[in-house]
C-alpha cells in the first residue's frame, strides 16, 4: 500500500502507485495544475467524440488523464490554485462514467 501523503490536497488526489511513480520521474518539479488542465481538455475532446458515435476513442480518456496528470502528483501542491486539482480530477472521472453511460444508452 502507498502511504498517505502529509499534505491534505495531495491526499485528496487519491493517486495510485503508477501515478506516484510518474511523479517521481520528474522529482516533484512539475506544478500540478497545468497538466491537469491539459488532461481535462484532451479528455473532454475524447469524450465528446466518443459520445458523438466514434467508437473506441472515449476508452482512452482515463489513460490520457493519467499520462498528463500523473507527473504532477509528487509536487507539494502549495500553489495558489493547486487546491483545484483534486476536484478537477473527480470531474474528469465522473464525466467519463456519465459519457460512457450516455454513449451506450444506459438507463439513468
Amino acid at each position: 500500500m502507498t502511504p498517505v501523503p502529509s499534505s491534505t490536497v495531495v491526499a485528496y488526489r487519491d493517486d495510485g502507485p503508477l501515478s506516484r511513480a510518474m511523479g517521481l520521474l520528474v522529482a516533484g518539479q512539475l506544478p500540478p495544475l497545468p497538466p491537469v488542465i491539459a488532461g481535462t481538455f484532451v479528455t473532454g475532446v475524447l469524450l465528446l467524440l466518443g459520445v458523438a458515435g466514434t467508437d473506441g476513442l472515449a476508452v482512452f480518456a482515463p489513460a490520457v488523464t493519467l499520462l498528463l496528470a500523473g507527473p504532477g502528483s509528487t509536487h507539494p501542491h502549495d500553489g495558489r490554485f493547486d487546491w483545484l486539482v483534486p476536484p478537477i480530477l473527480r470531474l474528469i472521472e465522473y464525466t467519463f462514467v456519465a459519457a460512457v453511460g450516455f454513449a451506450h444508452q444506459v438507463h439513468p
